[in-house]
């Protein structure tokens, strides 16, 4: 694992962009001084940089850059946009955190994150999961009603993490 030194040394990071440019390349030497570092992963979504032939998701390494620690966690994406990897953006969370600041998923029927119709009753349930725990916030009549009794639930459990 490189050091902060090391980091320090051949790269450098602009917290206000989220950019990374060399100073000095390891494997090219100072011929990419100044140049873009890392690519964009358009799979993950996510922006990497090789680093002694290892890639490492950028905002891993800005968070190492700013605070001399690699996380030892996830570090999240306020926005959700994971190729945004400006400083004021990032912040250190566990995986139940992470996860709580997830937009609804596509294939959600109802369009509200933590809703779904109860298949007997056709009632709406509500339910958060934290740390591998499913926390029930009630069967409603509507799914707009689940809903909010989702978000009060997910705002007590995750906090600032809490995404509606």
């Amino acid at each position: 694992m490189i050091s902060h030194d090391e980091l320090l040394r051949i790269l450098h990071y602009n917290p206000e962009t989220g950019e990374f440019t060399w100073r000095v390349d390891p494997c090219m030497g100072p011929r990419r001084a100044g140049k873009k570092a890392g690519y964009y992963h358009s799979a993950l979504g996510r922006n990497r940089i090789k680093i002694d032939g290892k890639p490492h998701f950028a905002a891993r390494v800005a968070w190492f850059y700013m605070t001399g620690a690699w996380p030892s966690e996830f570090v999240d994406h306020i926005n959700l946009d994971k190729a945004d990897d400006r400083f004021a953006n990032l912040r250190l969370a566990t995986r139940s955190q992470n996860g709580a600041n997830r937009r609804v998923q596509a294939r959600n029927k109802w369009g509200f994150k933590g809703v779904a119709q109860e298949s007997r009753t056709k009632k709406f349930i509500a339910t958060v999961r934290k740390d591998g725990v499913t926390h029930y916030a009630g069967f409603h009549a509507t799914p707009e009603a689940a809903h909010a009794a989702y978000l009060a639930k997910a705002k007590e459990l995750h906090g600032e993490f809490a995404r509606g």
